[in-house]
Formats: structure tokens, sequence, C-alpha cells
């Protein structure tokens, strides 16, 4: 008797440790997932400290760099009063029948090179009786005085820097046509009268100065935002002077016809502000890009115009991969600790009623889901970046430097390389395959009069057709002529990310002989903006199923030859013009062609696993049997595997695919279930598939399934 109950009282010892084992375990896998999401909230926190640092950096540089702009355009225009009054000085002292005003002007332009233009015009009569009209222009870089009067009505209303400076006084006139000219050009003009100290004398003409809208866009340009944003300017009435869409300068847009269209009421308060006088910083969505954006506007004082720059937001982000890999390491430790969690509290509840497994369950599922969607989210936000070795250009003077850079060869003085122009226009593309793709356009350059080809190549194009379409003669001896081309491009596109991933296409520019001394350079004179948001040299209407078209820009890279050629003399190759359309998949196609389906097969197999019991009143009704389990997986194996191979097919590359781990995950589940289906019949004795009635691989289904799948995009993607 003494001895069964020491060992009873031996059992019930080792029963007490277990449960405080038990409670051990559970305590530390609570404390550890609390932890995690302490950590995970952690580096949410100092990631925002860390992006509210670089938010303050951004705006401040941003408000320091509009400022600037706003100074030296403002030195280019407070010029122009100084002059003007001088040119309407001496024009009121002419006498009528008598006189001339051409010094003054060629001495004005002489001693200004900056303004584009000087000029005065007098009222019908009221110089030369016997003329109705007098006026005298000079233009910068032109020697000789212009004949105003007999080029232009100037008194008509269109000429509103005459009629304006009459009735208002001293006046900014933007943008305009320069008078006798056909740059655009802001004219400050302001009127004179016989006796300026005579009160409530008439005028008798006026006199201007033109500023090329050229050179303020050139102070603008000169921030070089490249795809960071863009910077304009617009009048005290909000039309725009100065603007990456130079069709809106020449349209004479409104930066409040802008807001208005695109429903902005930040960017209409800015501007009415700004007309004001004001100046600030607003956080807006861009009218053209669709970006959340910062607008820092700043006004130009003399004339009281005002200088706007946009950033958009997303390009301050220090180190896309860096943030990319922060935002992961929160997810992860987020997802983490909720595993954590739920273990926990699923074996609290292990003796409980079912149901409160099963939400446990789906609670689980529930917060993997979502930390994979969020990692897609954070992929979507900040992608990789691929180094082509490329040198991006924006403007003729980048090109140049860029040019003289490589001409200098770190020392190497190498002969001279000529400029070829080349612009290009592409109105469709359409992907053939995984490696190819038809693009078509008009592709245009300058040449001897007669040529019959043109002077370039696409050197990725197997087969590419030129058609000629119109020549117009340029300069003497040499015409500009405009091929339209359809080619076959065979270009590396890189689908591991699928259906995440980004793809460039490239339509690369060479000379036809690869060692003639000249480089194909963006004719940027062509185009009415150089910003890549703006989508230059690509058609608006351009058609691109399941592809979202996010830029398009010029860029140069050398080449790497192993050849000469043929040609003793070829010291190395040059850069060549690349053009490049930058477009973004779109997540719908891919996500009902092959994510949908596996999800579809993933919950079939989950209803196989359900019908698994030993109860009889629940086996009559489901009939289950090990064998009804193993047929189904087979078929749900094929369906898959025909799907997984169509993928294959379709993509063609040479490397594992995103979405094929997907598939191995399927492949391990169906495995797993069939396995499963067997022991459970066999009465295998396992107590983790015994348990209730094979509960725990039921409940574990789809968080095991969630869990590898986010495993799976944290490393992918990482």
């Amino acid at each position: 008797m003494s001895e069964s109950t020491g060992q009873s009282r031996a059992f019930r010892a080792i029963l007490r440790r277990l449960a405080v084992a038990r409670r051990v375990v559970l305590l530390t896998s609570l404390l550890f997932g609390l932890a995690c999401l302490v950590a995970a909230g952690t580096l949410g926190w100092e990631y925002s400290l860390e992006r509210a640092r670089a938010t303050v950096a951004a705006t401040g540089r941003l408000q320091i760099d509009t400022e600037r702009s706003a100074r030296r355009i403002d030195d280019i225009l407070k010029r122009a009063p100084a002059v003007a009054d001088r040119i309407a000085a001496e024009a009121a002292r002419l006498q009528p029948g008598s006189g001339s005003i051409d010094d003054l002007l060629r001495m004005a332009m002489a001693g200004n090179q900056s303004l584009a233009g000087a000029g005065a015009a007098f009222e019908p009569f009221a110089l030369t009786p016997s003329r109705r009209l007098f006026a005298r222009a000079a233009r910068r870089g032109e020697g000789n005085i212009l004949p105003l009067d007999q080029r232009l009505d100037y008194t008509r209303f269109e000429h509103r820097w005459y009629g304006d400076a009459l009735l208002d006084g001293p006046v900014w006139t933007v943008p305009v046509v320069a008078p006798g000219g056909d740059a655009v050009v802001a004219i400050y003009s302001r009127p004179f009268t016989r006796d300026p100290a005579a009160a409530g004398d008439a005028p008798r003409g006026v006199a201007y100065v033109a500023v090329d809208l050229a050179d303020v866009t050139a102070v603008l340009d000169s921030l070089d935002l490249g795809t960071r944003g863009y910077a304009y300017a617009f009048s005290q009435d909000g039309a725009i002077i100065s603007h990456p869409q130079r069709d809106l300068v020449r349209a004479g847009r409104t930066v409040f016809e802008s807001a208005w269209e695109s429903g902005d009421t930040a960017l209409n308060s800015a501007a009415i502000d700004a007309v004001r006088g004001g100046h600030g910083l607003q956080a807006l969505v861009d009218p053209i890009t669709g970006q959340a954006s910062w607008l820092a506007y700043q006004p130009v004082p003399d004339a009281g115009w005002t200088v706007a720059v946009i950033y958009f937001q997303d390009a301050f982000n220090p180190n896309a991969d860096l943030a990319r890999r922060g935002w992961f390491r929160m997810v992860a430790l987020a997802a983490f600790g909720v595993g954590l969690l739920g273990w926990t509290v699923t074996m609290l509840l292990i003796d409980r009623r079912p149901v409160w497994l099963w939400i446990n369950s789906w609670t689980m599922t529930a917060a993997l889901l979502a930390g994979m969607v969020g990692l897609w989210a954070i992929e979507r936000r900040f992608p990789p970046y691929d180094d082509y070795q490329q040198v991006v250009v924006y403007s003729d003077a980048e090109t140049e430097q860029y040019l003289r850079t490589v001409a200098r060869g770190e020392g190497d003085v190498r002969a001279p390389v000529d400029r070829l122009p080349v612009g290009i226009f592409v109105t469709s593309i359409e992907f053939k395959s995984s490696i190819d793709v038809d693009v078509t356009g008009y592709l245009w350059h300058e040449q001897p009069v007669g040529s019959a080809a043109p002077r370039v190549v696409l050197a990725d194009a197997p087969t590419a057709d030129f058609r000629e379409i119109v020549r117009r003669p340029t300069t003497p001896g040499r015409e500009l002529t405009v091929w339209q081309f359809s080619a076959t491009l065979r270009e590396f596109f890189s689908y591991e990310r699928f259906p995440f991933d980004e793809q460039q296409v490239w339509v690369r520019i060479r000379g036809t002989d690869p060692t003639t001394r000249f480089v194909p350079v963006p004719n940027f004179k062509s185009y009415t903006g150089s910003n890549p948001v703006t989508r230059p040299g690509v058609a608006s209407d351009l058609v691109l199923p399941d592809w979202d078209l996010t830029g398009s820009y010029f860029d140069f890279r050398i080449p790497k030859y192993s050849v000469n050629f043929g040609d003793d003399r070829f010291d190395g190759a040059l850069p060549e013009l690349y053009f490049n359309i930058t477009l973004q998949r779109r997540f719908l196609s891919p996500f009902v062609s092959y994510m949908l389906p596996l999800g579809v097969a993933a919950a079939m197999l989950f209803a196989l696993l359900l019908i698994s019991t030993k109860h009889e009143e629940r086996s009559v009704f489901t009939g289950f049997t090990a064998k009804d389990i193993v047929q189904g997986v087979a078929a749900l194996f094929f369906v898959v595997s025909f799907q997984h191979i169509a993928l294959r097919t379709s993509l063609a590359s040479a490397k594992l695919i995103y979405l094929e781990y997907f598939y191995f995950v399927s492949y391990f589940t169906l495995l797993a279930v069939a396995a499963d289906g067997i022991l459970f019949a066999g009465r295998s004795g396992i107590a983790l598939i015994e348990f209730r009635d094979n509960l725990l691989p039921k409940l574990s289904f789809w968080p095991t399934v969630m869990a590898l799948l986010f495993v799976v995009t944290f490393l992918r993607f990482y």
C-alpha cells in the first residue's frame, strides 16, 4: 500500500512539474510575443521620426531653392526698368520730324546682354507728322535696328505691352511673342510724355525692354531636380511664364486653370496667396503627376511674379533599399509577435470549446495575410534600384557637360566628337514574348541633302523598318528628315519579382558605323518638356494593357566592345543614346489569372481536410476515406502544376519567379494533406493527428500556409 501511494505521489509530482513547465513556456512565449510587438512599434516610431527629420530637411531645402531662384530671376528683371527709363527719357526729348534713338538702343543692348531686346514706340503721328506709326527696336545679338512699325501695328489690342502701359503706367506683360520676333518673352513697358514734369501731359509713346523667358527657364532648370520634381513661374495674374511643359506657356494657360481642372483646392489657395505677394509651403497632390507633393512659392518683387517649386514627397526617401528593409523588419517582428501570441492563446484554450480555437486560427491567418499585403505595398512603394551605369540627361546643358567629361577621358585628349541631335516619338508598344517587344513611332534628325537612309540605327533591333515621311530644309545643304519606324527590340526583362515587377523598354540609338566619331544626342528642342513624369516622346493615347507608364527619359551608356570593327584607328566606343520608357505592371491581371485560382485550390484542399473524421455520424454524411483524400489531392495537383507550367512558359524566366514560390507552398500543402489523410485513416496513434478528431491539422492549415507565404515574401523582397 505504501509503495502504490509513493508511486501516486511521484506521478502527481511529475504532473505538477509538467504544469509548471507548461506555464513557463506559455509565459515565455507571451513575453516574447509582446516584446516583438513592442520592437515593431519602436521601429515604426523611429522610422516616423527619421521621416519627419527628412521631411524637415527636404522642405527646408525646397524653400531655400525657391528663394534663391526667385532672387536670381529678380536680378535678371531688375535691370529692365532702369533701361526702359533711360530709353523713355531719350524718347521724350526727341523733336517732331527729327532725331533718332537708334544709338541709345544699341548702347542699351550692348551694356545689358541679359536683355532680349529693347525699343520705343510712339503714338500715331506723335513724332513724324507724315507717318502714322514710328517705332524702333533692338534685339540681342543683332547690330541692326529693327523698324518695328513696318512689322506690326502695335496699337492693336492684342499688343498689350503697348496699350496697357498707356492706360495703367509701367507694366510687365507675360508671356508674349517678342515684337518683330518669334521668341517668347516678358516685356516691361512704360509710357513717356513730352514733359515728364507736367501733370496730365498725354503720353507720346511707350518704351519697352524684353527679357527672354528662356533665361528664366534656365534659372529654374539649374535647380537640377531630375525626377524629384520641377519648377515653374507665373505672373501676377496667374499666367504661366515658365514650365517643364513648354506648350502651357505658348498656350497662355494660367495656374488657376490647372488648379480648377484638377480640382486641387490647395494649389488654388496657394496661387491666390502668391499673386498677392505671399510666400509659403503647401502640401498638395501634383496636378500633372498625381503624386503627393510639396509646393513652395516665393515672390519675385520687381515684377510681381511668383516662383513655384514642386517636390515629390516619395522622391525624398534617402535610400529606397534601406527604407524597404526597415519596413520589412518592422512588419516581420509584428507578424512573429502575433504568431507567438496566437500560439500561446491556442495552448491556453486547448481544452476549451473548439470555436475559440477556430477564432484564434482565423485571427492569426488574417494577421499574416495583412502582413503579407503590407510587404507587397512596401515593395511597390520602395522598388529596388537597378543600376545600368547610365547617365540621365534632361537638357542640352547636361548633355554637353557629360560629353565634355567623356571627351577628356581622365586626361586623355581624344579626337573631337560631333553631335547629332535626334528626336524620337513612340506611338505603340507591344510585348511579343519575354524578351521581344514591338515598338513603333517616329524618328528624326538633320542630314545632308539627298541622304536616303538615317545616320543612326536601333542597335537592339534584329528587324527594323524605316519609312520616310517628310523632308524639310533647315540650313544650306542640310535638311531635317522624319521617318516612321517599326522595330522588334530584343531586350532583357527581369521577371523575378513578378507580379510586382517594373520594366524598362529602351530604344538604343547609335551611329550606323560604330567607329564613326559622332554621338546621337537628344533633340530637346523638339519636346515641350523633358521632365520624366510628363512622359516626353510618348504618345498620350498609348495603349498598353496590364501596364502603367510611369515615365520616359534619355540617358547615355558607354558600350564595351572587344573588337575594333576592322579599324585600327578605333580608340574606344563612344556613348550611345538610350530612350527609356518605364513601365509598372498592374496587379489586377496577375491576381485574377494566377493568384485567385491558387486561392481557390487551397480552399478546396482545406475542404478535403475538413471532411476527415472518425465520428460515425459525420463519416456517414461526408463519406470520408483516405482514398478520397488522395484522389482529391491528385486532381488539385494537376490543376496547380498545369497553371505553374503555363506561368513559366509565358515568362520564360531564367530564374525563379516570386509567384512560383506560391506554387511550391501549394505542392508542400498538397503532400501534407495527403499524408495527414493516410495517417489519420490508418490509426497511426500520433497524438497531434488523433487529438480531437484531427483538429490540430485543421486549425493549423491556414496559419501554416500564410506563414510560409509570408516568409517567402519577406526573403524574396527583402
